[in-house]
């Protein structure tokens, strides 16, 4: 175990493994459990003719696109923060 407090902050390899481990299966369980969802509205609103139901479908699939979108993003500015560098959006005038 490495120790590096350069930036400010540990640098702990194992643990910081760990807690991505955790991070990406929880990740992973959110898409599987949202995209499931999407299933059983679109098929329970297709087979009993609710649009109700088709419409919280559609709007449920908008679900799926942000939880595979938002962990990319967070990965992302991990990648930034590791290089020292910040999102043009974030850099200060």
């Amino acid at each position: 175990m490495t120790v590096d407090f350069s930036n400010g902050q540990p640098d702990v390899p194992a643990a910081r493994s760990a807690a991505d481990g955790r991070q990406n299966r929880t990740a992973l369980m959110s898409v599987l459990a949202a995209a499931a969802l999407v299933v059983l509205k679109l098929g329970t609103g297709l087979v009993s003719g609710s649009l109700g139901l088709v419409s919280a479908g559609i709007e449920s699939s908008g679900d799926v696109v942000a939880t595979e979108i938002i962990p990319t993003a967070i990965g992302a500015l991990r990648t930034w923060r590791l290089w020292g560098r910040r999102p043009s959006s974030l850099e200060e005038a």
